[in-house]
């Protein structure tokens, strides 16, 4: 029994955006400053006092645009992803340091500006490389029309998007994924895609 446990807080550590993962067999994380409760109540939060100010969304096709186009300068291209997470108020890029293989590094943008770069910790028994993908395979642009998607699909009236996540559907599969995590006051859900922004839940495609 405390071996088993002991197995389930390393899939919590190893994956936290990810809570429906069911094992960590070839997966790999990035233990990132943000767990999946400190983003949505991130987005909370701030959602709350940006509404103020009136910013745009970065699920906004020309807010996110730009939000990419800063993390593709900051990096070095073509872009090796572990993950992307992208949610109204920051966009979290984790790839790997192409001057040091063995290493990732977390990009964060927030607020208009990139934050400084750090280096995450990696967990899970997983490789790397099979982890890895390449972010520039990945259709973008379709996550403002999938965030549409999500929430109408979900909850039209009082739906948000907390985040989208981009990843490698480990332990599973290898396909590239797209979820999109919408939460409500009457329920949660999200909505799936292939790395074209091709919806996997019968929706039609952008």
């Amino acid at each position: 029994m405390v071996t088993s446990r002991t197995t389930v807080l390393m899939v919590l550590l190893a994956a936290p955006l990810a809570a429906c993962d069911k094992g960590t067999e070839r997966v790999m994380r990035g233990e990132g400053v943000l767990t999946e409760a400190a983003v949505d109540r991130s987005v909370h939060e701030q959602g709350a006092s940006e509404r103020g100010s009136e910013k745009p969304s970065l699920l906004d096709p020309a807010p996110l645009a730009e939000a990419l186009h800063e993390l593709e300068a900051a990096t070095t291209t073509p872009i090796a992803a572990l993950e992307l997470v992208i949610s109204p108020t920051a966009v979290i890029l984790q790839a790997q340091d192409r001057t040091r293989p063995s290493e990732v590094v977390q990009y964060e943008y927030r607020g208009g500006k990139l934050d400084a770069s750090r280096r995450v910790e990696l967990r899970g028994s997983g490789d790397l490389d099979d982890n890895l993908f390449p972010l520039a395979e990945v259709n973008l642009e379709a996550i403002p029309h999938l965030a549409k998607q999500a929430v109408a699909s979900v909850d039209p009236q009082n739906g948000q998007v907390m985040r989208v996540v981009v990843r490698r559907n480990l332990p599973f599969d290898d396909a590239i994924g797209v979820r999109v995590y919408v939460d409500s006051p009457r329920k949660a859900g999200h909505l799936d895609a292939d790395h074209t922004g091709r919806p996997l839940n019968g929706l039609e495609a952008p």
